[in-house]
Formats: structure tokens, sequence, C-alpha cells
């Protein structure tokens, strides 16, 4: 049992648990690179004040919630890929694809479109025509109901 400061200038080797205890303030400093062969498990809140760099998979099993007061506070450079449901309050997409999906279905709202094209359409209110069109015949193979 040490009473006071231990003092190491050189390696340890410990091969058993390592126990630190302390009422309060910090309880272990790492000043240098540390490296951790084995599991790490962290109880309690993780405070990190810099940057971290995950090289492999890294699995969260309750929510994540990343916050910053401005900037971009997730960075994205690959592929993802998403098996739940995702809530945006907005979403700004510049490209690529929505397949099987219903656009406006809880929320309708206006759609601005250079090309439509629709196995079906189903109007449920006016039809407005504005500016000019190549073609000046409406066909209606089925009748109106």
């Amino acid at each position: 049992v040490i009473g006071g400061t231990l003092d190491v200038n050189s390696s340890a080797d410990i091969s058993d648990t390592l126990v630190l205890s302390k009422d309060s303030g910090t309880g272990l400093s790492v000043t240098k690179n540390a490296t951790i062969g084995g599991t790490l498990g962290v109880t309690g809140v993780t405070t990190l004040s810099a940057a971290l760099d995950v090289n492999a998979a890294a699995d969260i099993s309750d929510t994540l919630t990343l916050s910053k007061a401005s900037g971009d506070a997730l960075q994205v450079d690959a592929d993802v890929n998403v098996s739940g449901k995702l809530t945006s309050s907005t979403v700004d997409i510049n490209g690529g694809y929505i397949d099987g999906a219903i656009i406006g279905a809880a929320d309708p709202e206006a759609g601005t479109f250079s090309t439509l094209e629709a196995t079906d359409l189903v109007i449920l209110g006016n039809i407005h025509f504005s500016g000019t069109s190549t073609k000046n015949t409406i066909i209606c193979i089925r009748k109106f109901f």
C-alpha cells in the first residue's frame, strides 16, 4: 500500500488489475499516447476534448447525439446504409435517386420538376398551365371521373 505519490520513470508491468480510486479530481491522467490491447470499458459520462478518430467500426448500442454550435456536426465521406427510419427536419439532396418512396404522402407540398414521367397521373385539384409548351394538345385516353 502506497500512501503518497508513486513516480515511475520507466515502464511498470502490472500482471493483474490496477485500481485507481480518488474522492475528487482526476484519478488518472495520461499525458502521452496510450495503447490498450483489449476492450476499454467506460462507465459514466466520457468527455473528449479533441477529435475522436475511429479507424474501424464503431458499435453504438444507444443514442448517438452530435451537437455543435456552428458548422457541420457530422461529415460522412463514404456510403451510408441506414436500416431503420431516418428523420431530418431539412434535407438537401443534390443527386442520385429516390426509389420506392412516396414523396409528400404525410404532408404534401409543392414540387418543381424539369420533366415529370408517370405511369399513372392522379390530380386532386385544378390544373394550371403557364409558359410555352411544345405540345398544344392534351390527350385523354380514359374518361375523367
